[in-house]
């Protein structure tokens, strides 16, 4: 009969999530740090077919009625201890990235908008680079899913916010003598 898997919590992960918070407040508005709680499976390495390194589940009624948490960060112990600083910071990074700012165990739903800000930022495969930048070390310049900076961007406003409801609306032009009332 296989080990059952055994789980521990990992207290290294809070301190990272409070200091993205502190210095990316822009990019991490939604996260708590205190309603967020990180498991991770301290027998058996992560299978080959499980994708993510890490995952991140909300947690909703009627579970929520047991625990003042509102997520839970899930992985594996033989990824964490093989990761270098900057990767484990850039995976957690990635991993709450997904917090609704409604709270309550929302998350945002995966997209290529979310993941194109951390890929435009630090490319293609970079959870995966050893000499991925420890982001709480480094200055980095975010870029959007557009690949513009911060800094480049000259406005707020999402794209195609610079229109009028009527650009693109033709206007009937028949005359109500022409139309007959």
């Amino acid at each position: 009969m296989p080990e059952e898997k055994r789980f521990i919590t990992l207290g290294e992960v809070k301190p990272i999530i409070e200091a993205l918070k502190d210095k990316y407040p822009d990019k991490f508005y939604a996260v708590n740090p205190d309603t967020i709680v990180s498991i991770a499976v301290e027998n058996k390495p992560r299978p080959n077919s499980k994708k993510e390194e890490i995952t991140i589940k909300g947690i909703k009624p009627p579970t929520s009625l047991l625990t003042s948490k509102e997520y839970i960060l899930f992985l594996y112990l033989s990824d964490w201890e093989t990761w270098t600083e900057g990767q484990r910071i850039i995976h957690v990074a990635r991993t709450i990235y997904r917090i609704s700012d409604e709270g309550g165990g929302k998350l945002v739903k995966p997209n290529i908008e979310d993941n194109s800000v951390f890929l435009n930022t630090f490319g293609l495969g970079y959870e995966d680079k050893e000499d991925v930048p420890n982001i709480l070390e480094k200055e980095i310049e975010w870029k959007d899913c557009f690949g513009t900076s911060e800094e480049e961007s000259d406005d707020d406003q999402p794209a195609g916010d610079d229109f009028e409801d009527n650009d693109f609306v033709e206007e009937d032009s028949t005359t109500e003598e022409e139309d007959g009332s």
